[in-house]
């Protein structure tokens, strides 16, 4: 099984993230914000490769494009990015 890590978003939520066993990868999950997840890939030296949104509330995609845009050329996928 993947190793499943998180980093805290707002006051009182969480951005989980799903890695390679090498822990050089990373997928988002519901990424209200990108900042969170952004200084955590720095500080691990992670590559995000996947952004997963399971649903429209903004603060499961409020950070979603941000990261998209970040890493557009470095082949990451993504998922409902648009909120409603």
């Amino acid at each position: 099984m993947p190793p499943v890590l998180h980093v805290r978003a707002f006051q009182d939520n969480y951005i989980w993230l799903i890695t390679n066993t090498s822990r050089t990868e990373t997928a988002a999950v519901d990424p209200g914000d990108a900042e969170p997840v952004l200084r955590f890939l720095e500080r691990e030296k992670m590559k995000l490769t996947a952004v997963l949104c399971t649903h429209h509330h903004p603060d499961h995609v409020g950070g979603a494009a941000a990261l998209r845009d970040r890493y557009d050329g470095q082949s990451c996928k993504s998922n409902q990015l648009t909120s409603r």
